[in-house]
């Protein structure tokens, strides 16, 4: 059989092999899990397994300080009529019930980002803006002036389509920035739209592209962007066929970053969305890899809430995990981008079979990332209402638990988000705190009393 990396194949893959192979002599991979000598945090849930264990911290639970992110991003150009809101398909403003804005640290600053601006400021104290303005950024990208506020995918306006109305409403998203290397890495461009072509045929919707950049971590310059614009030699150093793919395809989350690679998973949509995977060299932003991992009809929900494109991708022990929404999660080899394995699950039935995407849930998973951890990685779908776990190797299904428990005889409102893995145990929260064994996926009361002296791996609490 032919030698195959990502989309290439024959004499191409082996040139790519073989520079991929040169770039990474000499680095060490991040080891998941691992303690960290700093107080950073620099990519969403600490590592590219998504188990890190968080810095040993005083004071839990005794706030500091609060400032709007609204203002933290856009200062005195913030709109604070609109901030936190977003509008019903009755047409009504109500609480954003998302909690999309991810910060990472490193070295005593906080980063964090929206899909058009990248802020730093000091942890101990952030004052919103420039300190001409009394404010102590240390940057704003992509300008050194305050930016402007622009229409915020926290509050979308209604549309009118085909003479019916209704509401763009808000996407469920993790907006975060990785750092590393000396560097700040987010995904600008463009927000993720929760209007569904599908949903309105002859009506074409169209999500824009997105694109990746690179930040100094210190000075916020521009270091190279993948934006498809004229004289960008970044850009312009792809072939004719990645530009295309490039204009066409939505990131559909910040990067995960490990030994000098960014893993991303985008989303294109023709008809059928299609999931794929992709790597880039952190240092240019070279195209490494690109994989098709599968199509199908996008996921969505009735309510003003929708499920995000795709998750976050995991890395670990040389293999890329993707949970892509669209109702197969797969492992793909991070050198080649070559898929080791992928499994479907079971997606929730649709509500209206002229519009197969559309569910009549309006309750679903977190945006969790997958957690790779003791050779299983798990998974929360948001097109699903089953946590999956998955032998890291193989493939193999090891065990599966329902979104929706019972205590007591009564039916909870669902499980929601995955917190990390404290001891064996996964912890997961919806209305309670809940903890499964990882191997076995059985509940279990939890290492309730020894939780003083142990940090849970992942997001943390």
């Amino acid at each position: 059989a032919a030698l195959r990396v990502g989309h290439r194949e024959g004499a191409s893959a082996l040139e790519v092999l073989k520079k991929r192979v040169a770039a990474i002599k000499g680095k060490d991979p991040a080891q998941g899990g691992a303690l960290s000598a700093d107080r950073s945090w620099p990519t969403y849930f600490g590592n590219a397994a998504h188990n890190r264990t968080p810095p040993t911290r005083k004071s839990i639970g005794l706030r500091k300080w609060q400032v709007p992110i609204s203002q933290l991003l856009y200062g005195t150009n913030a709109e604070s009529t609109n901030a936190g809101r977003i509008v019903t398909i009755e047409g009504q403003q109500v609480v954003d019930p998302t909690m999309n804005h991810h910060l990472t640290v490193q070295n005593g600053y906080f980063y964090v980002c929206d899909p058009w601006v990248v802020a730093s400021y000091p942890v101990g104290n952030p004052l919103p803006g420039l300190s001409s303005a009394g404010g102590n950024v240390k940057f704003f990208y992509p300008t050194d002036v305050q930016p402007r506020a622009t229409n915020k995918p926290q509050f979308n306006a209604r549309r009118r389509v085909m003479g019916m109305q209704g509401s763009s409403g808000v996407r469920q998203h993790p907006f975060f920035c990785t750092v590393a290397n000396g560097k700040v890495f987010a995904v600008l461009g463009a927000e993720a739209l929760t209007f569904d072509a599908n949903m309105w045929r002859g009506i074409e919707v169209k999500q824009p592209p997105n694109y990746l950049v690179a930040l100094g971590y210190q000075s916020g310059k521009l270091l190279w962007s993948l934006q498809p614009e004229a004289r960008n030699p970044f850009f312009d150093a792809m072939s004719k066929d990645d530009q295309e793919w490039l204009k066409s395809v939505f990131i559909v989350s910040g990067p995960t970053y490990e030994a000098g690679v960014l893993y991303v998973m985008a989303t294109q949509a023709r008809g059928l969305n299609e999931a794929w995977a992709a790597a880039f060299d952190a240092e240019n932003g070279r195209l490494l890899w690109r994989t098709q991992i599968c199509s199908a009809n996008p996921f969505a929900v009735f309510g003003s809430v929708q499920p995000d494109l795709g998750l976050p991708v995991a890395v670990s022990n040389g293999t890329v995990f993707c949970c892509t929404n669209l109702g197969a999660v797969a492992a793909l080899d991070a050198m080649s981008g070559t898929i080791k394995w992928l499994r479907v699950y079971d997606r929730l039935a649709p509500a209206d079979r002229f519009n197969p995407g559309l569910r009549a849930s309006s309750d679903f998973w977190a945006p969790n990332p997958p957690i790779v951890h003791n050779n299983v990685v798990v998974v929360t779908p948001q097109d699903a209402d089953k946590m999956y776990a998955y032998d890291v190797e193989s493939g193999r299904r090891v065990w599966w638990v329902e979104r929706l428990c019972r205590e007591d005889g009564a039916q909870s409102t669902g499980l929601k988000h995955v917190l990390g893995v404290v001891k064996g145990n996964l912890v997961v929260s919806g209305t309670n705190v809940h903890f499964y064994e990882l191997r076995s996926g059985k509940k279990s009361a939890g290492p309730i009393d020894s939780l003083e002296d142990s940090a849970v791996k992942g997001r943390g609490t």
